[in-house]
Parts: C-alpha cells; sequence; structure tokens
C-alpha cells in the first residue's frame, strides 16, 4: 500500500475544490446570462445565490439520506440483503459517511463561491483609493 504524503493529499484536494469551483462559476454565469444579467454587479450576486444553494444542496442531500434510515420499506429491503448484521452497520455508517463528505464538499464549494461574490461586490462598490 503507497502511503501518500500530506502535500499530496492537500494538491489532490485543492484539484478536486478547484474543478467544482470552476463548474459552479461557468454554470452561474451561463444561468446569469440566460435570465438577463450582464454586469459584473449582477453575476456576483448570482454567485452569492449560487453558494448558498450549493450549501443548502449539501445539506439537505445529508438529511435526506438520514430520513432515509427511518424508513421502513428501506430498512425491510436492507434485512433481506445477503449481508451479516455487522456488515449490515458497516453499510450503514459508510452511507452516513458519504453524506457527511459530500456535505462536506458542497459546503466548501459554496463558501467560496461566496467569498468570491462577496469579493467581487467589494471590487464593484468600493471608492477609489488614489484620485
Amino acid at each position: 500500500m503507497k502511503s501518500e504524503s500530506i502535500l499530496a493529499t492537500l494538491r489532490f484536494l485543492a484539484k478536486r475544490l478547484a474543478i467544482v469551483e470552476l463548474v459552479i462559476l461557468v454554470l452561474t454565469g451561463l444561468v446569469c446570462w440566460w435570465i438577463g444579467w450582464r454586469t459584473l454587479a449582477e453575476y456576483s450576486t448570482g454567485l452569492l445565490w449560487a453558494g448558498f444553494g450549493a450549501m443548502v444542496f449539501g445539506a439537505v442531500s445529508v438529511f435526506g439520506g438520514i430520513s432515509l434510515d427511518s424508513d421502513f420499506q428501506h430498512q425491510y429491503s436492507k434485512t433481506v440483503m445477503p449481508i451479516s448484521p455487522s456488515g449490515r452497520v458497516q453499510q450503514n455508517v459508510d452511507d452516513i459517511a458519504q453524506g457527511m463528505s459530500f456535505t462536506f464538499w458542497s459546503g466548501m464549494a459554496g463558501l467560496i463561491t461566496i467569498g468570491l461574490g462577496a469579493l467581487l461586490k467589494a471590487f464593484i462598490y468600493c471608492p477609489p483609493l488614489f484620485r
């Protein structure tokens, strides 16, 4: 088993987050163009909404995954699967961990998008430093 350095892991995480962020920025730009928001100020507002949307989407996904465990039909379908009870518990833990991981990634992407939108708004509306 190959052990990775912390730098390689951070590089992988940064690359993954950059790709997700790029997709969010492009999709936000396309949606803003489609609804007629063509100025930089309107795009920054779109970024704020997209960031909040990404965070809400992640939170809803984790709550939706947890609520599946309380559904009787879902639990019954898990009991008829040919795995041991300990394997079933491990599968439940893995499902919750995957939901939490997705929530973390969507939360990070949402925070970065909100930060970029706020940064754009700050540069648009700030007074000039030198006259």
